[in-house]
Formats: structure tokens, C-alpha cells, sequence
């Protein structure tokens, strides 16, 4: 799903716009990635200077990442660090602790690209492990309506899947397919719901491309 061949030019468009809502975050210096693959936004983080740590689940586009890194080097930024984790969002809480994270939430922003909220098992189990690093959280998905759900299941289908069928429920809607997809676009109601249970409050919302929406949280303390 990350092979760009793959992309119609909606989900292309939607890709290539999802951060520019964080182009101007105050104080924004650190892009955690979850589910980056190779680094979906790695380029995007190394052309601004940020350091950047990407969690994903699957061991060979972990490896993959980490490959691109040194191709990825700058002179004169060096000081950056910029590292690839494998695991799920549910072990945030690991991450933050073994990467040396602690006391930097101020800058870092926790980037959930390309709906992969709306691929989460258990997405009240991974955003709350999320929301107790005090970071920022900033949440890419599809949107709801008829003409984004038309998009998806183009794209879907240039992805391979077959008998691919949609659910209207009530806090979203949910695509599955033979090989076992199983995607919400959820209703931005929902995704504010979750994230007001770790008494973290939206901030910012953005569309993206017509096709998605970008939700920035932060935490309600400040």
C-alpha cells in the first residue's frame, strides 16, 4: 500500500499534502512516525531539519528505513538524530522510555499518516499509550463522505484487494476485503471522543486534498 505505482492521483495528492498542517507547528523539531513503513515521511522531516523516529510493525520496512538513512545524510546535520523502531503504537510507551524521549515532548508531534488510526486493533489501547507521552498528536485519515469513500476503493483496488464491501457504523466507515482488510475512515466526532478520555483537545483541523482530514491534538493542560 506504500508503492506509490499503486496511488490514484487523489491519494497522491492527499499524501503529498497530509503534513503541511504541521509546516508551522510552534515549536515543532521532532516527527515520530507511527506506522511509517520505509519512512513514509522521512524525506519530509530530513528536508526540514527534524529529528525523526519511525515505528513500524514490519521487520523488513524497518530494515529498509534504516537503510535509507545513510543515503538520507546532510552535511551540517548531524546533529539530528533520526532512528527507525520496530513495534506496534501500543508500545509508545517502551519507545519513548528506550529512545531517551522523556522531557521532550514539547517539540515532538506524534504523526499517525496515511489513516493508519484507522487500521489500529485497538485504537483506544494505542492512542491512549500515545497521549500518556504528553506529545502532541496529529492524526491523517480519510474522510467519511461518499465521494472519499469512492477514492478509497479505487485506490484499494489498484492495491489487489478483491470483493472489497463498505459498512456504514457508527463511527465511521469501515472497507474489508477477501485478503482481510479492515480500514475505517472515521468520523472525526469518534477520533476527538478517543483522544478527550486522555484529556487531550483538538487544535487544529485541515483538509487534505478533498480526500482526507488532518486532526492536530494536544494535550488539554497545554
Amino acid at each position: 500500500m506504500f508503492d506509490a505505482l499503486h496511488h490514484t492521483p487523489e491519494v497522491a495528492a492527499y499524501l503529498g499534502a497530509e503534513l503541511d498542517p504541521l509546516a508551522d507547528a510552534p515549536d515543532f523539531d521532532h516527527l515520530v512516525e507511527i506506522g511509517c513503513g520505509s519512512g513514509l515521511h522521512l524525506d519530509w522531516a530530513v528536508e526540514r531539519g527534524l529529528h525523526y523516529d519511525g515505528l513500524d510493525l514490519v521487520a523488513q520496512l524497518v530494515d529498509e528505513g534504516r537503510a535509507r538513512l545513510a543515503e538520507l545524510a546532510r552535511p551540517h546535520d548531524h546533529a539530528r538524530h533520526r532512528r527507525f523502531h520496530l513495534g506496534s503504537a501500543e508500545d509508545l510507551g517502551t519507545l519513548w522510555s528506550t529512545a531517551g524521549l522523556e522531557g521532550r515532548h514539547h517539540g515532538a508531534i506524534l504523526a499517525f499518516p496515511f489513516n493508519c488510526a484507522g487500521s489500529l486493533a485497538r485504537p483506544e489501547t494505542a492512542l491512549g499509550a500515545a497521549a500518556r507521552t504528553q506529545a502532541r498528536i496529529y492524526i491523517s485519515v480519510f474522510a467519511a463522505s461518499r465521494p472519499a469513500t469512492a477514492c478509497r476503493l479505487a485506490y484499494y483496488a489498484r492495491c489487489g484487494y478483491a470483493a472489497l464491501a463498505t459498512t456504514d457504523t457508527e463511527h465511521g466507515v469501515l472497507v474489508t476485503s477477501l485478503e482481510g482488510l479492515r480500514s475505517f475512515a472515521y468520523h472525526e466526532r469518534h477520533l476527538v471522543e478517543l483522544l478527550a478520555r486522555s484529556s487531550y483537545v483538538l487544535e487544529r483541523r485541515s483538509e487534505l486534498a478533498g480526500v482526507g482530514v488532518g486532526l492536530l491534538f494536544a494535550p488539554a493542560s497545554g
